[in-house]
């Protein structure tokens, strides 16, 4: 590869590693939502 492919290479990486983040931490925030809902429904037929 050229250098100007890698460097384009390496800048597409770094995207796709930020995507993998944002998506990973929406995942998790969405997760953690579903379980404070269902713990929510349990405690409210105590």
């Amino acid at each position: 590869m050229t250098d100007a492919q890698k460097e384009l290479f390496s800048r597409y990486a770094d995207s796709v590693r930020k995507f993998q983040d944002m998506a990973e931490c929406l995942l998790f925030q969405n997760s953690f939502r579903l379980g404070a809902r269902m713990m929510l429904e349990i405690m409210c037929l105590w």
